[in-house]
């Protein structure tokens, strides 16, 4: 992922990946967790935040259930 990757968490903050507990640089490297690199290959994330109505997001979870139900049982390859 990118935001750890990259060490941008929000905005242009590096914390806490920038060594501000005890100094300690934390580092996430290519490789490192191969299982989550790959499952983050199939996976799809939805941003929401504070100024998102409740329909907001309930239309999103409805469109989210079309495409998943229009989807079940179709088998895909990469």
């Amino acid at each position: 992922m990118a935001a750890l990757a990259d060490k941008v968490t929000f905005g242009s903050s590096h914390h806490p990946l920038d060594g501000c507990h005890d100094g300690r640089l934390i580092d996430y490297t290519k490789g490192m967790c191969p299982r989550t690199e790959e499952a983050l290959q199939r996976m799809v994330t939805v941003g929401i935040h504070e100024n998102m109505t409740r329909e907001d997001i309930l239309d999103m979870a409805e469109a989210i259930r079309k495409v998943a139900e229009g989807l079940k049982g179709r088998t895909y390859c990469r």
